[in-house]
């Protein structure tokens, strides 16, 4: 008998073991850390996102049990929000990440040995279709693209603007709705 209090990380466990048994790995939420340390198979892939409880601290946490890591930090990947300052007819779930913001994503997380970053739009926030949908994505897509393709040796925001400027009519010529530059 499991009590209730323990059934989300005896299911993520018996989850992740099953997939390890099938030769393929889980990929949980950085949640799962607290309540699973040193009960999910090694090679359980976390996407750390609660920028709040501390990167370092949850990728230490997820070193610990040898576990590789996903960077989504919440106040720097969370393309749900608005964009910028005249985002009243856009939706979103609330809050404001501007370009220059996404740019500046962390690329380390303590000790945690990193796989990849990852950026979120939830897209239930959302009703207004394709064209909002690209507003909320572009061109911040294009900062997290930049920074997980450089990291730390990325050129810097403002060299960054002046090359994304040049390609404003790229977005337009695939119809794409982009953000302002």
């Amino acid at each position: 008998h499991i009590p209730l209090s323990s059934l989300e990380s005896y299911m993520l466990q018996k989850a992740s073991n099953h997939l390890q048994s099938l030769h393929r790995n889980a990929v949980v939420w950085d949640d799962a850390l607290e309540n699973n340390s040193g009960h999910l198979p090694r090679e359980t892939v976390v996407i750390l996102w609660r920028e709040s409880k501390g990167l370092d601290r949850l990728g230490n946490l997820a070193a610990k049990d040898g576990h590789s890591v996903i960077l989504a930090p919440e106040f720097h990947a969370y393309l749900d929000k608005w964009q910028d300052e005249s985002h009243s007819h856009f939706d979103a779930f609330g809050g404001f990440l501007p370009l220059e913001k996404v740019y500046d994503f962390p690329t380390k997380a303590g000790e945690a040995e990193i796989l990849g970053m990852q950026a979120q739009v939830w897209s239930e926030h959302i009703r207004q279709g394709l064209r909002n949908l690209d507003y909320m994505t572009w061109p911040r897509g294009c900062a997290l693209a930049e920074v997980a393709w450089s990291g730390d040796q990325r050129p810097g925001f403002s060299d960054f603007r002046r090359r994304l400027r040049q390609r404003q009519e790229d977005f337009k010529a695939f119809e794409v709705f982009a953000g302002e530059v």
